[in-house]
This record gives C-alpha cells, sequence and structure tokens, in this order.
C-alpha cells in the first residue's frame, strides 16, 4: 500500500509486531523472521470520518485493542478469532470532533472498565457498553487546576486506576477506579508536557517528559518521581 502510515506498534509474546495505521482503515502483523505482513480490515463505522488509528494495546490475553481516531469507536481485535468488536463513544455520529486516541485495557480483568483518551477521556463498560466521561473536578482538592487537566495518554495500575500523562501542562493524573477521585502529581520539572507513559509490572510509570527533554518514572505506590537527562538534547 503506497499510501501505508504505520504509527503505533507492539510486539506479543510471540514476538509479532502488531501496528496500526494513521491514514487507512487496517490492523497488520509482521513476522519480524520472514518480513510477511498480514492486514486486517477495521471496521469503518463512521463512513464519513476520516480514516486511521493511533493507540495500539494488547490486553493479558494477546488481543489487540486500538482507537479508531475519527472513526469513533473503541475496537479490539480477537487474535484468535480473528474478528473486531466496536465501542462506539456517545453521538459519535452527529459529531464532527469525536476522537478515539489512546486506548487503556490491559487491567479491564479487575472490574470490566477500559479506560480511553482522546477529545475527552472516557472510562467504557465493555460488557454494557456504557462509556462515562471523566470528570476531573471530583475530589479535587484545588479546583484553580481544573481548567489544566487533561491528558494525552492514558495508563492504568494493578487495579486499574486511571493515571493520565497531562502534556499541556505538568501532572500525573490519577483518578481512583472506585471512588473517581482525582488526584494531580506535578512533575519535578515544572511544565515537563508529561507524554505517553507505560506502566509496569511493579506498578511504576515510565514516561517522556516531552518539553523537559526527560525521561521520568512515577512510583504510584510510593508516589515519587524520578527523572533522567537525555544527554542531546
Amino acid at each position: 500500500r503506497p499510501e501505508a502510515l504505520p504509527h503505533d506498534a507492539v510486539a506479543d509474546a510471540g514476538g509479532m509486531i502488531w501496528y496500526g495505521d494513521f491514514g487507512s482503515q487496517v490492523l497488520g502483523v509482521l513476522d519480524p523472521r520472514t518480513g510477511k505482513a498480514t492486514e486486517y480490515p477495521l471496521p469503518i463505522t463512521k463512513p464519513n470520518a476520516p480514516f486511521g488509528s493511533l493507540d495500539v494495546v494488547l490486553d493479558k490475553q494477546g488481543n489487540v485493542w486500538m482507537g479508531t481516531m475519527y472513526q469513533g469507536s473503541l475496537a479490539k481485535f480477537d487474535t484468535k478469532a480473528k474478528q473486531f468488536q466496536t465501542w462506539g463513544s456517545p453521538r459519535f455520529l452527529e459529531r464532527d470532533d469525536a476522537r478515539i486516541a489512546m486506548v487503556m485495557p490491559i487491567n479491564n480483568d479487575q472490574d470490566g472498565q477500559v479506560w480511553i483518551g482522546g477529545d475527552d477521556e472516557y472510562q467504557v463498560d465493555t460488557k454494557t457498553g456504557e462509556w462515562k466521561t471523566v470528570d476531573y473536578s471530583v475530589g479535587l482538592k484545588d479546583k484553580k487546576l481544573l481548567k489544566e487537566l487533561s491528558s494525552y495518554g492514558v495508563a492504568s495500575d494493578s487495579k486499574n486506576n486511571f493515571y493520565g500523562m497531562n502534556l499541556n501542562s505538568t501532572y500525573i493524573i490519577k483518578i481512583d477506579a472506585r471512588t473517581k477521585n482525582v488526584t494531580p502529581y506535578p512533575t519535578p520539572t515544572p511544565n515537563a508536557g508529561p507524554r505517553r507513559g507505560h506502566m509496569d509490572a511493579q506498578d511504576r510509570l515510565w514516561f517522556a517528559e516531552f518539553r523537559a527533554n526527560k525521561v521520568a518514572m512515577f512510583d504510584t505506590r510510593t508516589e515519587t518521581f524520578q527523572e533522567w537527562a537525555v544527554p542531546t538534547p
């Protein structure tokens, strides 16, 4: 495909590389041993909207979850059955600006919920199909921070608590999965622009500080940060 725009990619337990396409409705898988790529058509859920996907995440069963951007849906690909399932965001068919970018299904075995980042942040119940918009004001002690809180990149810990990376400011934003209370943690470097993190097996969040030229880690259990400057600016 000369128009191919591979964007995000992730390796599964067998070493196969799954990738999305930023401009086309496909999910691809590359066998790095042979160089063969196989592509599966991603469902079109909003025919008059731009095509393409962003985030690609594997769950604990090895299934692939995707954010379908302006198609406005959360998508799951069953890698054994080779079938897609989609969940459309609220009112996405009647709006021009629906955008589903980031997905976090890894710990949905805790409560059946998948966290979403996009035009807003959401929590999706994959059994009922219900979408709940994240409310950053719940339990927020300093209401003046509310205008700063948004997330470009979503992660979850082993209890499926939400952690958002606050690209436009300086916070790692925790949302308690049970109470929905919001706690923002400022990075040691002010206005670091946290972006697109990943949680490790010890519930430590690793992320880029996009505007600080650093890589950082937030230990969610001790609520402490570490930062490492990138040698070359």
